[in-house]
């Protein structure tokens, strides 16, 4: 921030009056604490007739912090930070109260550039020196001055005036993913009202009675002997079964292999438990529910190199195909069923979904 125009004259400052009289920036400023705050000021200090300036609090004047200078090297390149006055005492407010407060900075020398107001409770810290924040002119602000081009700065402006934790970014409609983690059908949440317009409502807690309500996965590991992407008898083979993809969020499901002798390996598919502190083991069809830990097994041999990964996902279940539109939507059709095949080697593990 700077204040402009500079007319480098060193007669020209603003000691009295300037609570009403010279430009003001107001800082909405949120205080933790009470009590006594030092006050850096981060600038381009040019010259002797552009290096000062005044804080208050409040739109109130503030005598130890007024007159804020600086004196060492005046450079028209190095930002500094200064805290001394020409009160020779370190700038300081006092604040009565915690809350939003209003910090005002106001010119006391135009041509003053000014780059951070820094706020400190400690007597003795000294801010380290950095990199500068670009500095816009009042020509590059208005560069665009299109309604598109203002009116966000107008917004931003008011914002910061009523709530200085907001921004921009913060205004408008924001859609969240709010995930709530059930582990029984019980704790689902129940509609308060239910209305019975054409024929009395049954409320069902347990859903195991809608069997095709739920979208499964049945996932299939072979060895493909033949090399023709296809199962044919005689082949080691693992199976899932059907599973509800419901039951499988946030679980890790495992295929690995575990080495047995030269040419031998026992492929291993795994699925972690629903919950900690299930215990038992099940085989995934053996389990219904799948809430223990499920594990498959399967002896491989040196013929066993070849392995395939399929996938099947099952949509819609409660829907007969005639029922189905025909008509794709963004390009995705409404398919009950989809399959996916893959290569995979033995002693690769990989991640199930």
């Amino acid at each position: 921030m700077q204040a402009v125009p500079n007319s480098n004259n060193p007669n020209l400052i603003v000691d009295t009056g300037y609570v009403t009289g010279s430009p003001r920036c107001d800082y909405k400023v949120n205080f933790t604490q009470t009590g006594t705050h030092y006050i850096w000021i981060r600038g381009l200090w040019i010259n002797d007739a552009d290096n000062s300036v005044h804080i208050g609090l409040n739109g109130v004047a503030n005598s130890t912090s007024d007159r804020i200078t600086y004196f060492a090297a005046y450079s028209p390149t190095d930002y500094v930070w200064t805290r001394t006055t020409l009160d020779s005492v370190d700038a300081s407010i006092n604040v009565a109260t915690t809350g939003v407060h209003t910090l005002n900075l106001w010119m006391r020398e135009d041509g003053v550039i000014v780059d951070k107001i820094l706020l400190t409770t400690s007597a003795s810290y000294v801010p380290p020196a950095g990199p500068a924040e670009p500095l816009e002119s009042p020509q590059d602000l208005l560069a665009d001055d299109t309604p598109s081009a203002l009116f966000p700065k107008f917004v931003e402006a008011k914002i910061k005036l009523k709530d200085p934790k907001l921004s921009l970014d913060d205004m408008g409609v924001q859609i969240r993913n709010r995930r709530n983690n059930y582990s029984r059908w019980q704790d689902f949440p129940m509609p308060w009202e239910v209305s019975e317009a054409v024929a009395p409502m049954t409320q069902h807690i347990n859903l195991s009675s809608f069997p095709n309500i739920f979208d499964t996965i049945t996932v299939e590991v072979f060895s493909d002997r033949n090399n023709n992407s296809l199962w044919d008898s005689g082949e080691p083979r693992l199976q899932t079964g059907e599973m509800r993809s419901v039951d499988l969020h946030n679980r890790r499901f495992l295929l690995r292999h575990e080495k047995t002798a030269a040419n031998a390996h026992t492929m291993i598919l795994s699925l972690a438990a629903f919950r900690p502190g299930s215990t038992g083991v099940g085989t995934f069809t053996s389990d219904v529910d799948l809430l223990r830990k499920q594990t498959l097994t399967l002896p491989l041999t040196s013929s066993d190199d070849s392995l395939r990964w399929k996938t099947s996902y099952k949509r819609h279940r409660n829907f007969s195909p005639a029922s189905l539109t025909s008509e794709p939507f963004l390009s995705v059709g409404n398919v009950l069923q989809v399959d996916e095949n893959r290569p995979l080697r033995k002693g690769i593990p990989r991640p199930c979904v």
